[in-house]
């Protein structure tokens, strides 16, 4: 992961999406999941793909909502251990 694909870094720890995983579970496609969620599909893949810094309350409860999950499934949160 580059350092684009960090949201947030504070003091070592770093914080970025796994959308991929949660959408090979329910067996949904990232353009599915843009068009029921009403969400462009360049902005999704950008998600996808860690390269924005942020991310809204209002996106992230409407991708949980529709893959049945919890922000926990999708925000990774890990330590540098170096």
């Amino acid at each position: 992961m580059g350092n684009n694909g960090i949201i947030l870094s504070v003091g070592g720890v770093y914080m970025y999406i796994a959308i991929d995983k949660m959408l090979r579970k329910r067996g949904v496609s990232r353009y599915r999941l843009s068009k029921e969620i009403n969400y462009s599909y360049q902005r999704l893949m950008k998600l996808a793909n860690n390269e924005t810094k942020s991310i809204s309350f209002d996106i992230l409860e409407a991708i949980c909502i529709y893959l049945d999950c919890t922000p926990s499934d999708i925000l990774i949160i890990e330590k540098d251990e170096r």
